[in-house]
């Protein structure tokens, strides 16, 4: 079984193995073994997670999430049988709120590190929603998350191949976002000789550059004195839509 293989691992005394339909991922309560040497639950997942894959398991018979049981596995606490096997029904029983946070937060991460970059996505085992996780780090960069998916799910293309034509099209979107430069926002011509220039009072004002560092300074000015004196101000925005510009000078 597979609690019986991740019992191979010298560190592992008795291990609880849980997983349910909702989660593509599967966690574990671990009974240290004391007669090795102490081990973190990260060293100890990061154990278990090689020796699933030495023994070439599917991605989702790798455990995701781990615990260490706070008291050993035996029969008088109820978690061992007479037989010496787990009692399933006693660990949910005591520790069901912390499997259920073990899965939510599995679910969350992304194991890279377990894949062959040379292979493709659906042939190390990757499931759509296993891919709908991966995808996440590049929709936050403005990869739409079906596109994402497609990509890894591609059955032509290894790894590899998928993640940097990700990157490509991630840079090719970001190449028209506006980058605010607040060292160009800042500077002033020093030839100009301001003492010269005549205040005067007008009924409306075009500011440009207004998404900028001094020029949001400029417009909440005018803001202020316009409540008193009617006056318009009218921003020119580098942006595609009125959403959008109205958004970056917010």
């Amino acid at each position: 079984s597979l609690e019986d293989m991740y019992r191979e691992v010298p560190e592992v005394g008795q291990i609880f193995i849980h997983g349910d339909s909702a989660h593509d991922r599967i966690v574990a309560i671990v009974d240290r073994q004391a007669k090795t040497a102490p081990v973190t639950d990260v060293q100890l997942l990061a154990k278990l997670q090689m020796h699933a894959h030495q023994a070439q398991r599917p991605p989702h018979e790798h455990v995701a999430e781990l615990m260490f049981s706070p008291e050993p596995f035996s029969v008088e606490n109820g978690f061992l049988n007479g037989t010496g096997k787990v009692n399933r029904r006693a660990l949910l029983a005591a520790y069901q709120a912390n499997l259920d946070e073990m899965l939510e937060k599995a679910a969350d991460s992304v194991e890279i590190d377990g894949l062959d970059p040379t292979q493709g996505f659906v042939e190390q085992g990757g499931t759509s929603m296993k891919a709908a996780n991966v995808a996440k780090l590049y929709t936050e960069l403005g990869l739409p998350l079906g596109r994402a998916v497609a990509l890894l799910m591609d059955g032509q293309a290894t790894l590899a191949e998928a993640a940097a034509q990700m990157n490509k099209e991630v840079r090719l979107r970001r190449q028209d976002t506006f980058e605010l430069n607040i060292s160009r926002d800042v500077e002033l011509e020093d030839s100009e000789d301001w003492s010269t220039v005549t205040p005067c009072r007008a009924g409306g004002v075009i500011v440009t550059g207004a998404s900028g560092f001094v020029g949001g300074h400029v417009v909440a000015e005018l803001l202020r004195e316009g409540q008193a004196e009617s006056r318009q101000v009218w921003c020119i925005v580098r942006e595609n839509t009125l959403k959008g510009a109205k958004k970056k000078l917010q």
